[in-house]
């Protein structure tokens, strides 16, 4: 199978990648909040947004293609 799209084929992947992204960090800010939300300090609830911030575009590039590739066939349904 040929993955290689028309030019900007892989601008959708990137989109994919910053909603996954998104709400992984999101995620992140909700439960440090709840496990912090009595006392809520800028420095505890910051370092694991900072890490899923700058690890979770990397980690979720793949998956975002992979997930972009099946969205495509989907829609174009090629014979």
């Amino acid at each position: 199978m040929d993955f290689d799209g028309p030019p900007g084929h892989w601008v959708g992947s990137v989109g994919m990648n910053t909603i996954l992204c998104v709400i992984s960090l999101l995620l992140t800010i909700v439960v440090s909040t709840l496990l912090l939300w009595p006392d809520l300090k800028v420095i505890p609830m910051l370092l694991p947004a900072l890490i899923v911030g700058f690890v979770s575009p990397i980690l979720l590039y793949p998956i975002s293609q992979t997930l972009w590739t099946a969205i495509d066939l989907i829609i174009r349904k090629e014979k």
